[in-house]
């Protein structure tokens, strides 16, 4: 009955947008044969003027325009339609009593959940879905830094995922109620990442499961107020649980969370387990004589917010550092997303002229590919002002360099067990001076310092403690 039903709706449905559309392509037939007079009248020279030539063909496409937009249009609305249906169905046949759906933005921090969805997808008793959010042209600098392609990194891991435009409730309505999921885990802890109608509150229903997206907490406060952006944010105060990335992050908790801190948990770190787990050592200086460089600076620039950012200080010093060493040397920026759209409100001549000049360069790149341990395996050595990788480049047994500001946010312990591994300096002038004993074969790897940063972690086994921990809490609630 049901498959019928929805065969005699899809069979109405789209002969009436067949109808419409096929006045729509009339419009166009119109419009393409006025294109050929047009083109007629060009080719036997009647317009010479160029300025006629020019306005000619803005007049054809405003009238092209309207046009292929309703097409569009037409068929998002009947794609939207479709799946609605197609998903409701998969919730009348599917009898899964785990269904986790994981909800991805941001593909630049997907090794934190990366060993879990391939943990849920071994097991029998598990059906996963993911749904992939793409910024959308209405969407903020914070969204479009982290959601411009998700959908393409999605296909490139080749992991199958259900794609709701970012401003579509119905869409969503209709997929979460067709799925019903018995788990929810959303990347990031907070709302301002992503469209509105992923909010925490909005997915609230559910049983919603928090993996923090960074590999460690390395501060203890990323905001000067109690209502802390990594404790006390709506998704966290919302979640069934919370696995913190280090011991550390779960007893903070027990002082500043505002629910029952009971729900944080500590079984393991799964963003450095992919990393251990991933990561094949490759010295390509020792091969090749080329020093491969990631420069990883951070977006807080100007002393502003956590004021790990230095790159408007030094960002001219890395071109004079590339034309110094020219071919001895490639460095490769790994910028934190946010930081283009930090420098264009901040300074946006310099940025502008730092890109012009970096993009001139010969041995110089830009490495926007959402798989950094791919860049790890290219690098010999990284430089660094930030916090994104200073508990993860030292376990690839490589030297790292970190240049500190010199009024960022104070580190917690954790934040002291990362610094100890890097080699740390204050200028361009310290850090000229390493890049050199680097050539020279003499920037050694702290490994004292590495090994105990590596004790202090629980890696192994991480994504399979959080995922029999979970299962244990859906069928305990």
């Amino acid at each position: 009955m049901i498959k019928y039903l929805y065969r005699i709706f899809k069979e109405k449905f789209l002969k009436n947008i067949n109808s419409k559309l096929d006045d729509l392509l009339l419009k166009q037939t119109k419009i393409i044969k006025e294109l050929e007079k047009y083109n007629e009248k060009i080719s036997t020279r009647e317009f010479q003027d160029r300025k006629e030539i020019l306005s000619l063909i803005s007049e054809l496409i405003l009238k092209l325009d309207p046009a292929l937009n309703q097409i569009q249009k037409r068929l998002d609305l009947l794609d939207n339609k479709t799946n609605s249906i197609l998903l409701r169905q998969l919730n009348i046949h599917s009898s899964q009593e785990n269904r986790v759906l994981f909800i991805i933005h941001n593909m630049y921090t997907w090794a934190a959940l990366s060993l879990l969805y391939y943990e849920f997808e071994k097991r029998d008793d598990v059906e996963i879905f993911v749904l992939a959010i793409n910024a959308g042209d209405n969407s903020n600098d914070l969204q479009k830094s982290y959601s411009s392609k998700t959908t393409d990194f999605l296909s490139d891991e080749k992991i199958k995922y259900h794609y709701i435009q970012y401003d579509d409730v119905t869409g969503l309505i209709s997929y979460l109620s067709a799925v019903s999921p018995t788990a929810i885990i959303r990347q990031s802890g907070w709302d301002a990442d992503i469209p509105n109608i992923y909010s925490a509150i909005n997915l609230s229903n559910y049983n919603i499961f928090y993996i923090p997206y960074y590999s460690l907490d390395v501060i203890n406060d990323f905001s000067t107020d109690k209502l802390n952006l990594e404790y006390n944010q709506n998704l966290h105060l919302l979640s069934k649980k919370i696995y913190g990335t280090s011991q550390y992050f779960v007893n903070h908790a027990k002082e500043i969370y505002l629910g029952d801190y009971r729900k944080y948990e500590f079984l393991g770190n799964t963003k450095i387990e992919f990393l251990t787990k991933n990561i094949i050592e490759n010295h390509h200086f020792r091969k090749t004589g080329v020093l491969n460089v990631i420069w990883a600076p951070h977006h807080s620039i100007g002393g502003n917010w956590l004021a790990f950012g230095t790159f408007e200080k030094n960002c001219l010093d890395f071109i004079h550092l590339a034309e110094k060493y020219g071919q001895r040397i490639h460095i490769k920026l790994r910028a934190h997303p946010l930081l283009a759209s930090a420098m264009q409100n901040y300074d946006r001549a310099l940025w502008e002229e730092f890109i012009y000049k970096w993009n001139e360069l010969q041995n110089t790149s830009i490495d926007e590919d959402w798989d950094y341990i791919k860049s790890f395996e290219w690098s010999d050595l990284m430089i660094s002002d930030g916090i994104s990788f200073l508990a993860e480049y030292p376990l690839t047994n490589k030297p790292i360099i970190y240049i500190e500001s010199t009024s960022h946010m104070e580190f917690n312990e954790n934040g002291e067990l990362a610094r100890n591994c890097c080699h740390v300096v204050k200028n361009s002038e310290e850090l000229f001076r390493l890049i050199e004993r680097f050539f020279l074969s003499e920037l050694e790897i702290k490994s004292g310092a590495v090994q105990k940063l590596k004790e202090s972690l629980w890696i192994d086994g991480a994504a399979k403690r959080i995922a029999d921990d979970i299962l244990k809490t859906l069928k305990n609630k």
